[in-house]
């Protein structure tokens, strides 16, 4: 009885001692607060929900997103937004150390609590150190959004990368001293299955991180080889300082990281939503995003058409390699041996200079060369070219006429007919992403093929009846054209079902097929050659043994004329075991464009003796 007693005085001065923390006054308040917001239903109000991620699940309870208990005041805030309002209201009346005050921690969400009660002067903001160092330090005016674009080598980032610019004051010496706002999956140095299956599955932890531009730019535009596009949008003064505000909040946040829709793209969208209320992108986006998708509609919305743009440290070189002429490549080939040129003139010896300076950095960030090899080779000849003195070597490169903002949209539909010996077929294409050798390549990777998801889908009239031609899970082609400074090998990879090549009419199955190899690819002005070899290992019914694996090269050919291109290839597969024959499979195509978002193909092609003609129409749609 005695130690009951005991406990329930220990409860009751823990009680009291809460309780009397603010005065009998501010305790009133506090209460009246408390009432006032349940009765406006203020845990129910739009913005409070963008604040805290809140979204409604399959059983339409409203559940954030956020996966880290340090977003929230509440033990139950996750899931309960009345008690995570009633929590921000108690947090007013916080008397604890500053840098663990409610209102340092969530700087944006008691901005907007205090204008909706009508108490800006009476609870005046506390001084939170830390936070307003860390704004300072940032202190923008003006934001931009930025893409990346796509980097083939890497699987996270295929169809490129978007991030926040925050651009400093006017007069600031450089813009490389901005900071960039970026969201991107924890994943560690996992890589392979595991890698795909864990981001297909949002079982890796996205954050938001802000650092300097320039380590963006060393990222990206000397180790990736990838361009950046960078356009402003149309922020109010306000509008910036309550993205500064929310990101703070931020840092405290952690999302599940989703491939296809909650990626990288997809959750600057209501980050911006808090910033500039009046938005509403996230209605806009469909069941999957891609980074070009989601700038074409931040832009559209909040941004200005206008560009600016930062080529890759790879595109630079080429720049200046295309602008030397034979006896300044003959001599930038021989100070590759080490050794310099005599018998040029003064201004070709500078643009030698220039151009294996910046080959020597483009290796250096490739990891090619270590750091001490890097500085005895580039230090004899930057000596060498300050000696020359100031000259106009190479003129700019000049900023685009278009950007990806002008690209074709990623989703597309084709119909068309396929005339074949003894019947013909009805053909319905979709594909969510992304585009192939013969798309318009304006704002995309040159001579490049993406394909994800890509389904080709036959009906066969006279025995009504449906079937897949193709299913591409993945369809990747790279083709980088060799010349005097890249070495870079092409490759290809194919993972899906395709209807057997020896399959009899009118069966038509499917075999599982993994396909590709690596290559090399030549081009001189508008044409484009490569040689590909190719392994494929397939396994399905259809099969004698229910499986086989073979080899073979795969030649082609591709002319852009523009508005029209054309692409043969020829391949031959023979197979390991002798029970499956080999194949030969020819194809020719043409593509005419009518404009950016609609195209005509025609084909003809014989695979393993079955041949075939079609003609389609191709129409690009914005994923809705």
């Amino acid at each position: 009885m005695k130690r009951a007693v005991a406990i329930l005085s220990a409860a009751l001065f823990v009680f009291i001692s809460d309780s009397f923390s603010i005065s009998p006054s501010q305790e009133i308040e506090k209460i009246k607060l408390l009432s006032y917001a349940k009765e406006k239903k203020l845990y129910q109000n739009p913005y409070f929900l963008k604040l805290l991620y809140y979204e409604k699940d399959i059983f339409g309870k409203l559940k954030s997103r956020n996966i880290n208990p340090s977003f929230f005041l509440s033990k139950w805030g996750a899931i309960n937004p009345g008690s995570e309002l009633n929590a921000l209201i108690n947090g007013l009346y916080y008397e604890g150390k500053e840098e663990n005050n409610p209102q340092c921690l969530f700087p944006q969400r008691y901005f907007w609590l205090k204008k909706e009660l009508g108490i800006t002067e009476t609870f005046p903001n506390p001084f939170c150190a830390d936070y307003q160092d860390w704004a300072d330090q940032i202190r923008p005016s003006s934001v931009n959004i930025v893409f990346a674009s796509g980097y083939l080598n890497n699987p996270s980032t295929l169809y490129g990368h978007t991030f926040l610019l925050l651009k400093k004051e006017f007069g600031t010496s450089s813009n490389l001293l901005d900071y960039t706002v970026n969201y991107a999956a924890s994943t560690g140095d996992e890589k392979g299955f595991f890698f795909a299956l864990k981001g297909l599955s949002g079982l890796y932890a996205g954050n938001f991180t802000t650092m300097p531009y320039y380590i963006k730019i060393q990222e990206y535009v000397n180790i990736e080889n990838r361009d950046l596009w960078e356009y402003p949008l149309e922020f109010s003064k306000e509008e910036i300082e309550n993205l500064i505000r929310h990101l703070w909040e931020l840092g405290k946040a952690s999302f599940p990281y989703y491939f296809f829709n909650k990626n990288c793209s997809w959750q600057i969208v209501p980050l911006l939503e808090v910033s500039k209320p009046e938005l509403n992108l996230k209605k806009s986006s469909g069941l999957w995003i891609i980074p070009s998708d989601t700038v074409k509609l931040i832009v559209s919305k909040a941004g200005k058409k206008h560009f600016e743009f930062r080529p890759s440290l790879t595109n630079t070189l080429y720049h200046k390699y295309s602008y030397l002429d034979f006896q300044e490549k003959k001599a930038l080939d021989d100070l590759k041996k080490n050794i310099f040129p005599e018998n040029l003139k003064d201004i070709s010896k500078a643009r030698v200079y220039e151009t294996y300076s910046d080959f020597l950095e483009l290796k250096f960030q490739r990891g090619k060369i270590n750091k001490e090899k890097f500085d005895s080779a580039i230090d004899p000849v930057l000596s060498q070219r300050s000696k020359l003195g100031n000259m106009e070597t190479f003129p700019p490169i000049k900023k685009p006429l278009y950007s990806p903002l002008d690209a074709q949209d990623s989703f597309m539909i084709s119909g068309g007919k396929i005339f074949a010996k003894k019947r013909n077929y009805y053909e319905l294409g979709i594909r969510p992403a992304f585009c192939d050798l013969l798309d318009d390549e304006l704002g995309r990777i040159k001579n490049s093929q993406l394909k994800m998801g890509d389904l080709r889908l036959r009906y066969d009239e006279e025995n009504n009846k449906l079937f897949i031609k193709e299913f591409a899970l993945t369809d990747i082609i790279s083709l980088n054209p060799l010349n005097g400074l890249k070495k870079d090998l092409s490759w290809s990879v194919f993972l899906g079902w395709k209807e057997y090549e020896r399959s009899s009419y009118p069966k038509n199955e499917s075999v599982f097929s993994l396909k590709g190899g690596p290559g090399l690819s030549f081009e001189n002005k508008n044409i484009l050659f490569f040689a590909l070899a190719d392994t494929e290992i397939k396994a399905g019914k259809a099969l004698q043994r229910g499986w086989a694996a073979g080899a073979g090269p795969k030649l082609g050919v591709k002319y852009d004329l523009g508005q029209i291109k054309f692409l043969v290839s020829s391949s031959f597969t023979s197979f390991f075991s002798k029970q499956e024959k080999p194949v030969l499979d020819n194809k020719a195509e043409i593509s005419f464009s009518f404009n950016k978002n609609l195209s005509l193909r025609m084909s003809l092609s014989d695979t393993a003796g079955k041949k075939e003609a079609g003609i389609y129409f191709r129409k690009f749609f914005f994923p809705l």
